[in-house]
């Protein structure tokens, strides 16, 4: 039996074979979370066989834990970004490209999934590393302490809120039944 090639196109490295699965995990773990998740399912996403993304990652875990460290550099990249071009204002500046850049709701939901996993010794090792080089970085940038943790409530708020569908956060003041509306 010959097995179809998934992937169009010329033949992809390594590299862009990890990122595709990684790609492909993505929405799966965001709605499903570690446990939820299924490597049969992913490995369909991804057009791969399930024994290959063993072969990259050893196990499911190890699948979900590389997800989860890409999304938190991504998330790095936009508060370095932000905050090397804007340091006169930088929680301002921040907070803004939050909720204007074009935020992908399974990225959102994969970091609540990877808070809600902690239980696991191993995820919230990472989780935390992951959280406390974010942290970090932005208390390097701002100076008042009290301001660096209303930041990080803020974008608690805003994480949940858009994994809600709820875009403005001013529309709660509205009342729940108008505000839980808007996101379906």
């Amino acid at each position: 039996m010959t097995r179809k090639r998934s992937l169009p196109g010329p033949r992809l490295s390594a590299e862009q074979r990890r990122e595709h699965i990684l790609e492909a995990a993505l929405p799966v773990f965001a709605a499903y979370g570690l446990h939820g998740a299924s490597t049969l399912t992913i490995a369909e996403h991804a057009g791969i066989s399930e024994t290959y993304i063993f072969r990259l990652f050893g196990t499911k875990k190890e699948l979900f834990l590389a997800v989860v460290e890409r999304v938190h550099g991504q998330v790095m990249s936009v508060y370095r970004s932000v905050l090397e071009n804007h340091p006169d204002q930088p929680l301002e500046a921040i907070q803004v490209a939050i909720r204007h850049a074009p935020v992908s709701q399974d990225k959102l939901l994969l970091l609540l999934q990877a808070y809600a996993a902690c239980h696991d010794e191993d995820i919230q090792r990472v989780v935390r590393e992951r959280f406390t080089d974010m942290y970090s970085y932005v208390a390097h940038k701002v100076e008042d302490r009290a301001d660096v943790q209303t930041f990080f409530a803020y974008n608690m708020l805003s994480m949940i809120t858009l994994a809600m569908g709820i875009t403005d956060l001013a529309s709660l003041a509205q009342g729940p039944a108008t505000s839980l509306q808007e996101g379906g």
